[in-house]
């Protein structure tokens, strides 16, 4: 593998991490997990941001010249399957389709509760360009006073705005905390060139020395948010800590983002197939997360609730076939849609005409 798709498969294997951290904290109940260890998968939204703030330093990097397309491309690319899964939401849940529930749903992204995150997304992605100026400029203090002036604002953002009732970090200007999670991934996607150097990529061993202190910061930071359980954020300044995200929590999920990255560059140098075929799976899924963040929780509180009703197989086997399930559910869907709108669009594209 090159050096450039070294970055895009770290990339798309946190965000792998991510989405199953994603499915199992809102699976614990089913899966038995008890809250305290509930808490260590609260990670799973603030990796997203940091691999957006990342993936959309390097975008800007490369071609900066076009950013009305760039935005443009990004938000069709949310939006489609974000009015797509609140109509199937709201069909479901009302058993019927209701054009005023429908609305109110969309504009508040309360269709279904992860929904909020499309809401964080979309705020985050109308800023970017503005947070790419200003790490444009390579001047330390001006860098320094920025990152100042971001976190101030995150801050205030998290304890004194409220958009629309929506949960979390959709319901705060700019996402909240959010914003300084997603700057700091651009600044992740600034300065993680130094680790492409030459020598360093030549050799295994920095790498190995780098995954090892930031598992061990990440198992440490894990149980002390378990055992603490965010009642540290009390007496702090960024809100209760959860989400939008508090100290612990984002620099948990740094600590998680620097691990993958670290771990990825010494698996990518691995020639055993087993590894290979192993990341490929990680690799894949991480490209499509976004249906899998849409619709796990279909199956979850419809699909599945129904099935186990009727079917028993045993706590164990209940709480794997709920985390598969969440996880190839809507892969399925993606396909699904993705025929459905092809054909669609083929239809009003291309008129056939059929001679007797």
């Amino acid at each position: 593998m090159q050096k450039e798709q070294h970055r895009e498969d770290w990339l798309d294997i946190a965000k792998c991490i991510a989405i199953f951290a994603v499915v199992i904290d809102h699976a614990s109940t089913e899966i038995n997990i008890k809250q305290e260890y509930a808490y260590m998968f609260f990670f799973s939204v603030s990796l997203f941001v940091i691999v957006m703030g990342y993936a959309n330093y390097k975008s800007y990097e490369r071609n900066h010249s076009d950013v009305y397309n760039k935005l443009k491309k990004r938000m069709i690319g949310i939006l489609r399957p974000y009015l797509a899964a609140s109509f199937v939401f709201s069909v479901i849940s009302s058993g019927g389709f209701y054009f005023d529930k429908y609305i109110t749903e969309l504009i508040h992204f309360s269709a279904s509760p992860p929904l909020y995150y499309i809401s964080v997304f979309i705020q985050l992605i109308l800023v970017s360009p503005v947070l790419y100026k200003i790490l444009a400029y390579n001047n330390k203090g001006y860098e320094f006073l920025c990152f100042t002036g971001i976190l101030l604002l995150s801050c205030w953002s998290n304890n004194y705005t409220h958009i629309l009732q929506i949960y979390g970090g959709g319901g705060k200007l700019f996402g909240g905390t959010y914003l300084l999670v997603f700057y700091i991934g651009m600044l992740m996607g600034k300065y993680c060139r130094y680790f492409e150097t030459d020598v360093l990529a030549r050799y295994t061993k920095p790498d190995i020395q780098f995954c090892i202190i930031f598992f061990i910061a990440s198992v440490f930071i894990a149980f002390f948010i378990s055992i603490n359980q965010f009642t540290i954020e009390k007496t702090l300044f960024f809100g209760k800590g959860v989400n939008p995200p508090g100290l612990c929590l984002m620099i948990y999920s740094l600590t998680i983002a620097f691990l993958i990255f670290f771990l990825c560059r010494v698996l990518n140098r691995s020639q055993k197939i087993l590894i290979k075929k192993t990341l490929s799976c990680l690799i894949y899924i991480g490209r499509h997360t976004l249906y899998i963040f849409l619709y796990h929780k279909l199956f979850q509180d419809y699909f599945l609730r129904i099935m186990f009703m009727y079917v028993n197989i045993g706590r164990q086997l209940n709480g794997f076939a709920y985390v598969i399930s969440m996880i190839v559910g809507p892969l399925l869907i993606e396909c699904l849609f993705k025929r459905i709108y092809g054909f669609i669009i083929s239809s009003y594209s291309n008129v056939v005409i059929i001679k007797n």
